[in-house]
């Protein structure tokens, strides 16, 4: 059985929600219904108690719970020795729409050219919320992300990057000069 369906039993009970723990995953509510539903139909019976306003474990879901635990522990301790076998090092990167499309390619193209081939490489494209949850829930490496103004992040180590500089690119047939134009300049413009 894949993991994941047993991560998302632990992030609904511990988040105590299905739009939560949605929420935290970066999948649809719609997801996790449907993976806790098909943990209960494999067990043969009901693991979470949906009757209140927060998500509680019933008395088999505990018992998967306490197992779940065992079982995801286990299977980073088999993460760690297959990659100390000499296994490709994992990366998982994630990063908004605008610095994938724009910036990204060049950069990939120069870390390809020197780590293809000892390197087993996840690519996301997120917003700036699901990639910092993703971060905390250990499903990505390393994540680059823009417009944030404030981030409040702890346990996580940021580093910001050096600012965009605008380039304002015009039109032969609005005459404008070849100089900086100010912004009173270009509200005249249509």
């Amino acid at each position: 059985m894949e993991t994941q369906y047993l991560k998302t039993l632990h992030t609904v009970v511990k988040t105590g929600s299905f739009s939560l723990a949605a929420s935290d995953l970066c999948i649809t509510q719609s997801a996790v219904s449907q993976r806790i539903k098909f943990l209960e139909e494999r067990y043969g019976l009901p693991l979470v108690d949906r009757s209140g306003p927060i998500i509680t474990p019933t008395e088999a879901g505990q018992i998967v719970l306490q197992k779940t635990e065992q079982i995801l522990l286990l299977e980073k301790e088999l993460e760690a020795e297959l990659n100390s076998l000499g296994r490709k090092s994992r990366l998982a990167f994630c990063c908004t729409p605008t610095f994938g499309i724009v910036y990204l390619p060049k950069v990939l193209n120069k870390f390809f050219l020197s780590n293809s081939d000892d390197l087993d490489f996840k690519f996301v494209l997120n917003p700036p919320e699901q990639s910092l949850k993703g971060l905390v829930a250990n499903d990505f490496h390393v994540a680059v992300i823009e417009h944030c103004n404030t981030l409040e992040v702890p346990d996580i180590i940021t580093h910001p990057l050096p600012p965009d500089e605008l380039v304002f690119i015009s039109s032969p047939t609005l005459k404008l000069p070849a100089k900086e134009v100010t912004l009173e300049e270009l509200l005249q413009q249509r």
